[in-house]
């Protein structure tokens, strides 16, 4: 399963994203744009770019280029591709959503550790010492 960013344009206005996360699990980012008809937003091509050099506080974008998703024309992916070690410090990517009037520029965080309850290193012995 991936990260999935939704980008909604609403009344001829772009709505930003809140910040999403990509963990040691979730590497593949989507992001899946809604622009109804006559809305007056045309997208770049791609919508999506990381913005290089980062500014302060951010880290160098470490993943693959966002590309189209194929058969989906509303679609972008790109994977993280940087798997950060358990208990190690996240990262944060800052990206643009760019089309043709103007730019929102979001964020991405890269968590060390996935949620808890996906059975992965945090809980995974948890229950190791019950009956």
């Amino acid at each position: 399963m991936a990260v999935r960013i939704v980008i909604n344009v609403v009344g001829g206005v772009v709505q930003s994203p809140p910040r999403a996360n990509a963990n040691r699990i979730e590497q593949e980012v989507v992001w899946i744009i809604n622009n109804p008809p006559n809305s007056g937003i045309t997208f770049a091509n791609p919508p999506i770019e990381f913005v290089s050099p980062p500014p302060a506080g951010y880290n160098p974008w470490p993943g693959t280029a966002v590309t189209q998703d194929s058969g989906s024309p509303n679609q972008w992916v790109a994977n993280v591709d940087k798997v950060l070690t358990p208990g190690g410090t996240p990262e944060l990517y800052k990206y643009d959503i760019v089309w043709t009037t103007g730019r929102l520029d979001p964020d991405l965080q890269n968590d060390p550790v996935p949620p808890y309850g996906t059975g992965d290193d945090k809980d995974k012995d948890k229950d190791k010492d019950k009956p």
